[in-house]
Formats: C-alpha cells, sequence, structure tokens
C-alpha cells in the first residue's frame, strides 16, 4: 500500500444508504499489465465514477452523493497519482461517504488507510492498524503554488 497522503472519515459518522461503489481487484487487470499502468487505469476508470457521481447530485437523495468541490478535489488527487512516477498505489475502493464526501481505502494485512476528501483543497488521512484502532491521523491541504495535497499539522 503506497496511498502518498491519504486521509480517513471520522469514525463517529454514521453512513446509510447504497452506493455505486468502485472496487478494484488485480484479478480483473490483464496477466501482462504492468503495475503502473495497471494503477494508472484504475485511477481512470476512479475519475470517471466520480464524474458520474457530480452528473447524478441532480437526483433524489442527492444530499448523499458528493459536492462538486469535493469530487474536484478528489479527480485532482486521482490525476496527481497517474501523472507522478512516485504516485500511489490505486486505492481498494472508492465510496461516497455520506455529506457530500468521497473516501479512499486501501487495505493491507497490518492496517488500512483511508483518505476522506471532506472540503475543496481538504482532506482527512486516517491509518488504522490491524486491531481496527487509529494509529494516525492527519490533515491534508492544497498547496495553493503546486495544488497537490499536503499534510498538514
Amino acid at each position: 500500500m503506497n496511498p502518498s497522503i491519504i486521509p480517513a472519515p471520522d469514525p463517529g459518522i454514521a453512513r446509510d444508504g447504497i452506493f455505486p461503489a468502485v472496487r478494484f481487484t488485480a484479478s480483473s487487470a490483464i496477466a501482462s499489465t504492468r503495475s503502473c499502468n495497471l494503477d494508472a487505469r484504475v485511477w481512470r476508470e476512479a475519475i470517471d465514477q466520480m464524474l458520474a457521481w457530480i452528473n447524478m447530485k441532480s437526483g433524489e437523495n442527492c444530499g448523499d452523493y458528493p459536492t462538486q468541490e469535493i469530487a474536484e478535489t478528489a479527480i485532482d488527487y486521482a490525476m496527481d497519482q497517474i501523472n507522478d512516477e512516485h504516485g500511489a498505489d490505486a486505492p481498494d475502493s472508492i465510496v461516497p461517504s455520506g455529506g457530500g464526501r468521497i473516501a479512499m481505502e486501501w487495505n493491507e494485512r497490518s492496517s488500512t488507510v483511508i483518505v476522506e476528501f471532506v472540503g475543496l483543497g481538504t482532506a482527512t488521512y486516517t491509518k488504522f492498524d490491524s486491531a481496527g484502532k487509529i494509529a494516525e491521523r492527519r490533515h491534508l491541504q492544497r498547496n495553493p503554488q503546486s495544488r497537490r495535497l499536503e499534510l498538514r499539522g
């Protein structure tokens, strides 16, 4: 797992409803595809899904889908990962996390990392240990010069 700067949702927030979620597995990859090409393809699929969520916002339960500002922040983050040779691996899942937010999740045996996009140019990074306890929590803020999300505090 290499989620370079990724935040997580607040564990105290209840999430209701069923949403289209982007879930990725290695089995969907073509055997001869190099890992970096696969990650770029998966990031592009995620961007397509996030764009679709913006379009769904006009329907019923529109408050459950990401706001345009948050979706744009998450899409910018995904594009940064595609364009950076040291960018994060593609997440295991991306879901609308309620309240207009988007959460990306990376899972390993020893930890889970969640980056939750919570506002225009802002996200939270939360790392959970294998017991589900918060091991690290950081805030990410977009740098106006680089336009990239950076750890704060």
